[in-house]
């Protein structure tokens, strides 16, 4: 992704980003940068129950089909990722993975998932759940390299919430910038029960 200079030109393939936005325009206009700059062999996921966000990205994708199916999908969030009364982090992984099979096989080159997680300020006991997923996406392995972009609205979650998150992400997308921060997750916070590896981002392909 990198026909225009956005703040999509500073991130790399296989970058994992967190957006803490002010409201859903936010969360709508970074949608739209991707949309507006995805290219060929490339798929994208939105995960998100906002009709607005769904119906966005589909009329903001600059390219068409590549291979098999649509580039462009939206993913009901709440019910995609949670379908049982309890969350399951493992299961939320499974289908992520899943999907990201599935998009290889299908003959795309790269994926950029995005996640509205909106749904799980609706479910604020499943929080820590959900930094197992965090987590884990940081050592995901995948047959195709997977750019993840997380959108916390910030008046949905406390200053606790987005600060533990956040911790759990190697780059910051504000205010159409991207920061990137060292960082290291203390082994009480491991959460997904693995050590972080070393970051090789600076050998990766621009996104």
């Amino acid at each position: 992704m990198n026909r225009t200079r956005k703040w999509t030109s500073d991130v790399k393939r296989g970058d994992h980003l967190i957006q803490v936005c002010r409201s859903e325009a936010d969360k709508l206009s970074a949608v739209q940068d991707v949309a507006a700059c995805v290219r060929e062999k490339e798929k994208v996921l939105l995960f998100t129950d906002s009709e607005k966000m769904r119906s966005s990205l589909i009329k903001r994708s600059s390219v068409g089909a590549q291979g098999t199916g649509d580039p462009i999908q939206t993913v009901r969030a709440g019910r995609t990722l949670c379908p049982k009364e309890k969350f399951d982090p493992a299961f939320a992984l499974d289908v992520l993975k899943a999907r990201l099979d599935d998009a290889a096989d299908d003959g795309y080159r790269s994926i950029v998932a995005m996640f509205d997680m909106s749904w799980l300020a609706k479910r604020p006991e499943d929080f820590n759940a959900y930094m197992r997923v965090e987590m884990s996406i940081n050592l995901l392995r995948s047959p195709t390299p997977v750019t993840v972009l997380c959108q916390y609205e910030g008046s949905l979650f406390s200053s606790e919430q987005l600060d533990m998150v956040s911790s759990l992400h190697a780059l910051n997308l504000t205010d159409g910038m991207v920061q990137r921060s060292f960082w290291l997750i203390p082994r009480h916070m491991d959460l997904a029960g693995t050590a972080l590896q070393k970051d090789e981002a600076a050998g990766r392909e621009q996104f």
